[in-house]
């Protein structure tokens, strides 16, 4: 006997509507999310700045940022790559999907990478060396609403390919 769950006879469940045929995304709806993914990006670059200034000045701060606490190298070699590659391709990113620019998703592409290497490092590194713990934290939030920010982007981007219904 033929159940509803396989498709046979007896099936209630129409078939879903093939792609030209479902409503267009709205118009607005993209330029949302495009907005949405620019306030994030610019407020990522703006608290990365502060994070380290913040760290810069208050050991508490620091400690907690700390990866080897005995070699303060490490971690500013973050910092570096932190304010030189994450902040600017958030800023431009930011600024870039405000304007409608098609090259925004290229920053907004560099401000994800740019979270996810030392995210994926501390990933590794927390578990084996048992130090980093609250960096590993503070990446993992920042590098899930950058992947956010890049999915926004992506669905917002001029230029991105759409189903012809919705040109």
């Amino acid at each position: 006997m033929a159940s509803i769950f396989d498709g046979g006879p007896g099936t209630t469940t129409p078939a879903p509507a093939p792609a030209s045929d479902r409503p267009p995304v709205d118009a607005a709806a993209r330029a949302l999310g495009g907005r949405l993914a620019a306030g994030y990006l610019a407020l990522q670059a703006v608290l990365g700045i502060v994070l380290w200034a913040l760290a810069a000045s208050l050991d508490d701060v620091r400690s907690g940022l700390e990866v080897i606490e005995a070699s303060a190298a490490v971690t500013d070699g973050f910092r570096f790559a932190d304010l030189a590659v994450a902040v600017v391709a958030s800023a431009l990113g930011a600024w870039g999907l405000w304007r409608e620019r098609p090259w925004a998703l290229a920053a907004v592409g560099a401000a994800l990478g740019s979270v996810l290497y030392p995210t994926a490092f501390l990933v590794s590194w927390v578990p084996a060396e048992g130090t980093g713990e609250v960096a590993l934290v503070l990446m993992v939030l920042v590098s899930v609403a950058s992947a956010g920010a890049m999915v926004l982007a992506v669905r917002a981007a001029p230029g991105v390919s759409r189903r012809r219904s919705e040109t």
